[in-house]
């Protein structure tokens, strides 16, 4: 039978090897990440975005400007999660105004659009002042996919003056614009959407006529039943399918 100070030994080391097999990986992913091998710098990247210390925020951050476009949509993934899923670095306002001073600038600097679009994805989820005035900026960028990915990430901010600007979007030149702004209506239930909504059912685009019936399948109420009917003879058989499962959601929520 072991003695308790051997017991005590034993556990000790157990519980140290424990937390030094737990803390090994992260230490030796801030060194892999300095490699001069692309692919073993990514995997780090996106293996410090499971670690929820402050400090490995500063660390990816560094990295934003890697030479590879994988790793930086690596390190800006990372970033997010780590922004995500520790709910109090949301009280560590320097921190999140440095980290979105970095992702805005590197925005302004990299070429790469899959780069761009996650940047624009990580400031919906840091949701400060700074990053919210980005993305009211981005609203009015020449190119569409990044109008329309600010709108997907000014909805994180669940404010009801940003819900007009996604309304708005359904006013949009660009298809994928209005369409990612019916979605977005369907998803947070913008009640007042509904006019936009209707006028969009007549668009020569199916995806856009397609988005617009199955936003008002979630959101219409017996007024916007007439438009939806004339739907059920929309040239295209997917949108006749919709129209009628939308006009079927708003007559059960009459029933309700």
């Amino acid at each position: 039978m072991l003695n308790a100070p051997k017991l005590f030994l034993i556990i000790g080391t157990i519980s140290f090897s424990a937390l030094a097999a737990e803390l090994t990986p992260i230490n030796d992913n801030y060194e892999k990440i300095k490699s001069t091998n692309t692919a073993i710098r990514r995997n780090a990247a996106i293996y410090l975005g499971s670690d929820s210390q402050p400090k490995t925020i500063d660390v990816l951050q560094s990295y934003l400007n890697d030479p590879d476009s994988s790793v930086r949509r690596a390190v800006v993934s990372s970033l997010s999660r780590i922004v995500n899923n520790n709910p109090n670095i949301s009280s560590d306002k320097i921190r999140l105004n440095n980290l979105t001073s970095a992702l805005t600038t590197q925005f302004s600097i990299d070429e790469n659009i899959g780069v761009r679009i996650s940047i624009i994805n990580a400031l919906g989820i840091i949701r400060n002042n700074f990053s919210r005035k980005f993305l009211l900026q981005m609203l009015k960028d020449p190119y569409p996919i990044y109008r329309a990915e600010a709108l997907r990430a000014i909805q994180n901010y669940q404010n009801p003056e940003d819900y007009s600007l996604i309304v708005q979007g359904l006013t949009d030149e660009a298809e994928g614009v209005r369409i990612t702004a019916a979605e977005i209506i369907a998803n947070r239930k913008i009640k007042n959407a509904t006019s936009l909504l209707l006028k969009n059912l007549a668009d020569p685009v199916m995806p856009v006529r397609l988005s617009m019936v199955r936003a008002l399948g979630e959101i219409g109420t017996a007024r916007e039943l007439g438009g939806l009917e004339k739907m059920l003879n929309d040239s295209d058989p997917t949108v006749r399918q919709a129209a009628q499962e939308a006009i079927e959601k708003i007559k059960q929520r009459q029933t309700r």
